[in-house]
């Protein structure tokens, strides 16, 4: 299982849809970072991350 698939398992899953998803992956490209929107994730990182943005993106996360 990628991280897509388990995107879309934590998505369809009644008791865990509304968990907020953060992705952190080294495939940056728009075709990427599309599906990862069409899935539904919050927030989706290139490795490598910095920590400051890492927290800044959790702490946006908290606030909803």
């Amino acid at each position: 299982m990628d991280g897509f698939e388990l995107s879309r398992y934590v998505r369809d899953n009644p008791a865990t849809a509304n968990i907020p998803l953060v992705v952190i992956s080294s495939r940056t490209a728009d075709k990427h970072r599309n599906v990862a929107k069409e899935i539904g994730v919050d927030v989706f990182l290139g490795k490598p991350v910095q920590d400051e943005e890492l927290v800044e993106q959790v702490k946006a996360l908290l606030q909803k």
